[in-house]
């Protein structure tokens, strides 16, 4: 609310420093730094060997049905209502807060612990992240041919065409 407020009161201040003064860059470091301290302490302090093996694949098969649910339910939540293109940004986002708040919330939540306990407790936070960036890649291509077949469409009605199909878009444009 406070930012919100702020940047609609003083909007030419704001885009000074968020545009102008590439402060805007400042949240992606930050996250970057996040997660590079979680994936280092994990493993400078051994968690990921002092984890049983049948542990860590019970965290990567429920770590993928996670991210296959909720990638799932959001992008047949927001058909009815969202475009294409705001339904990929849904799929996109919705999913993606794992190390973003788990590890700060775990962190605060359990500060008295050793940092082997807190590396074990933000284990599944970085394998989900890992399918996070696999699962967002290999999406990209799914999403891809789901989007050509609207944007021709698109093209050719701002050209005056009337395109029922992609195989039309094609014969006119030989």
């Amino acid at each position: 609310v406070v930012g919100q407020t702020v940047q609609n009161v003083f909007p030419k201040a704001t885009k000074k420093v968020f545009v102008d003064w590439r402060l805007n860059m400042l949240s992606p470091f930050s996250l970057m730094i996040m997660v590079w301290q979680t994936f280092d302490s994990a493993f400078e302090t051994g968690a990921f060997t002092s984890v049983k093996g049948d542990n860590m694949v019970f965290i990567v098969f429920i770590s993928i049905a996670f991210f296959l649910s909720w990638t799932v339910i959001c992008v047949l939540l927001s058909l009815p209502w969202l475009s294409k293109q705001d339904t990929i940004a849904v799929a996109y986002c919705v999913p993606a807060k794992t190390l973003a708040m788990g590890v700060p919330l775990s962190n605060v939540m359990y500060a008295g612990l050793s940092t082997l306990t807190k590396s074990k407790i933000q284990i599944p936070m970085i394998i989900f992240q890992g399918f996070q960036v696999a699962g967002g890649s290999l999406l990209t291509i799914a999403f891809r041919r789901w989007m050509p077949p609207d944007e021709e469409r698109v093209d050719a009605e701002k050209a005056g065409r009337d395109m029922t199909s992609r195989a039309g878009v094609i014969a006119k444009r030989r």
